[in-house]
């Protein structure tokens, strides 16, 4: 795995500047989840759930929102 895209997912883990924009997200009712296999590539998963974040696998649910016509914003 490169530097760059490690370092890219460890940023929200570690940034509070940005665990205060997840925060917020939260209280405006955005549902937060994580791909499971992803966030423990990068190993950042524990620090995910730390903040609310549901870290599951997320195949099926990603299809299942996008065949429902979600709206879906995926980093």
């Amino acid at each position: 795995m490169s530097a760059d895209k490690k370092s890219l997912a460890e940023l929200l883990s570690r940034d509070e500047e940005l665990q205060g924009k997840i925060k917020q997200m939260k209280e405006a009712g955005v549902v937060l989840e994580a791909c499971k296999a992803c966030a423990d590539q990068y190993g950042v998963s524990p620090a995910l759930e730390q903040m609310g974040i549901e870290v599951k696998y997320m195949g099926v649910p990603l299809s299942d929102y996008l065949k429902d016509d979600r709206a879906v914003l995926a980093l």
